[in-house]
């Protein structure tokens, strides 16, 4: 009996990962998003020899550059990074197993992770497929976490250099590093460690240092600066109210609904597991999953541009809560029920996205009008008609069609919103304009479409007429591809003029 409970959480663990391939398997046929191809493409420039920040324009921290090369190195498949995105959840997985009670019976045992195998593939926006910084920054904390549980100095400092990195992989894994830092240091009856705390501080800085120290013999010190520090806050702080109070409807209206079909059962299990307000400072396990969750959900909310994988920090510690409610359910039936409940009951509620919608028609109800197909077949006839010493530019979000086409981008900015959205002054501005006109690049791409240019400034409107300005002057429309509502063939229409009250247009201009 004993040998076959042994056996229960390996074959469990498998099977519920197996599952998670088949749920993940919707998304994995689609074209990068803007988000995977800027990191695709500032690795790209990593490891032929540039600098992210100082030769490529990027606000995330490198850990995710450091995936991507890695991911580029074992496959040259553009998608590559979205099976380590994978293995990250499967990493995942095992922490929130590990940090289940191993007395608990193996169904309660096996629900933390099962349940984040099926949440972290929700089909809502571009939440459960993609290859995003959260994914990596969800494991690194999960592992934070259960070091910090470990309860020794010496396991604070690996918690610490664990917090550190997810630090370094998106800037918001800042309270859930918060979190685990409470975790490491608490004993519980009004105890703290103070060599615990200064084993946690000493590895979440030592992180962050050894990057600070990279990129200041590389002379890239002030440009990692200012995209990863400067350049992120000026972001965080682009919401006022109006733009809060839109974000909220959007959430309450919008986001919730749809992440609701695929994670209530693990929210009804969380507010049971969590029931009574039981986690008190001297109750650990429950402790953890409270701190760790207001941690994520926070993550989540700074800034307060909610866009669906901002969650993702979020729903480790929510299923670590289910599990929690899992065990409360006494009975082996109940608990081996609820577990069936977490696996399946989300993948009937969108079995039309997991098994049966075609790879476009996912791609147009879950991201339209962002231009995926059209910026894959667009890639692809940008690189039929360049040669690799050939440069491009994109007026947009697009940076994937760098890396389809497989040539570099004019200048440093691969996606343009910097420029247009929160520009420090005119001067970025001015600079990005002579970098264009010394560069010449042999296409340029406009993508009239608000959400891609995203012009949120007087700067970035003068911004935008400059740019029209100068391929007025150097450059002739060959045509546009068109971003239908509907799954449609890739298809460029040849055009001469550009109507730039016709939005969902990518149009495309040779230099004379």
């Amino acid at each position: 009996m004993v040998m076959n409970r042994l056996w229960v959480l390996p074959l469990g663990m498998a099977a519920a990962f197996g599952w998670h391939l088949a749920l993940r398997a919707h998304g994995a046929g689609l074209p990068l998003l803007s988000d995977e191809g800027e990191y695709a493409y500032a690795a790209r420039v990593w490891s032929e020899g540039g600098l992210p920040y100082r030769d490529v324009f990027n606000q995330k921290p490198p850990m995710t550059f450091v995936v991507y090369r890695l991911s580029a190195a074992l496959s040259s498949s553009p998608a590559a990074p979205r099976r380590a995105a994978a293995l990250a959840v499967l990493l995942t997985g095992l922490a929130l197993l590990l940090l289940t009670p191993k007395r608990w019976s193996p169904a309660a045992r096996l629900a933390a992770p099962l349940a984040y195998f099926v949440l972290s593939t929700a089909p809502v926006g571009d939440f459960g497929f993609a290859a995003n910084t959260e994914v990596f920054a969800a494991a690194f904390t999960a592992w934070a976490v259960w070091a910090a549980s470990r309860a020794a100095p010496r396991w604070a400092l690996v918690s610490g250099l664990l917090a550190g990195a997810a630090l370094m992989t998106k800037q918001t894994a800042l309270w859930p590093a918060l979190a685990a830092c409470v975790l490491a240091v608490w004993r519980g009856s009004g105890r703290w460690e103070p060599r615990s705390a200064g084993a946690f501080l000493a590895g979440v800085a030592a992180v962050p240092a050894f990057w600070l120290s990279y990129f200041w013999a590389r002379g890239g010190l002030g440009f990692f600066w200012d995209c990863v520090v400067a350049g992120n806050m000026r972001y965080a702080s682009l919401a006022d109210w109006s733009a809060a109070v839109e974000q909220a409807r959007f959430f309450v209206f919008d986001l919730a609904p749809a992440f609701l079909m695929s994670s209530w059962p693990a929210w009804a299990l969380a507010a049971l597991g969590l029931k009574g307000l039981e986690a008190r400072w001297e109750n650990r396990g429950e402790l953890t999953a409270v701190l760790w969750l207001a941690g994520g959900l926070l993550a989540a909310a700074t800034g307060l541009l909610l866009f669906p994988h901002y969650f993702l920090q979020a729903a480790p510690p929510l299923c670590l809560a289910a599990a929690y409610g899992v065990e409360r359910l006494g009975s082996g039936k109940r608990r081996w029920a609820a577990l069936a409940a977490l696996a399946l009951l989300p993948a009937a509620a969108r079995a039309d996205f997991y098994f049966g919608k075609s790879r476009e028609a996912v791609a147009k109800d879950l991201l339209y009008p962002s231009p995926l197909l059209e910026t894959e077949y667009l890639g692809a006839w940008l690189r039929e008609r360049t040669s690799p010493s050939d440069s491009i530019w994109v007026f947009g979000s697009e940076p994937a069609l760098y890396v389809y086409a497989g040539r570099r981008a004019a200048t440093r900015h691969d996606f343009v919103y910097p420029l247009t959205m929160f520009p420090r002054s005119a001067e970025p501005l001015r600079a990005e304009l002579e970098a264009l006109r010394a560069a010449k690049p042999a296409y340029v791409v406009y993508v009239n479409q608000p959400i891609s240019t995203l012009i949120g400034s007087r700067l970035g409107l003068e911004f935008r007429d400059a740019v029209r300005e100068w391929l007025a002057e150097g450059y002739r429309l060959e045509g546009y591809v068109f971003v239908p509502r509907e799954p449609a063939p890739g298809a460029f229409i040849p055009a001469a003029v550009p109507d730039w009250r016709v939005l969902n247009r990518l149009y495309v201009f040779k230099r004379r």
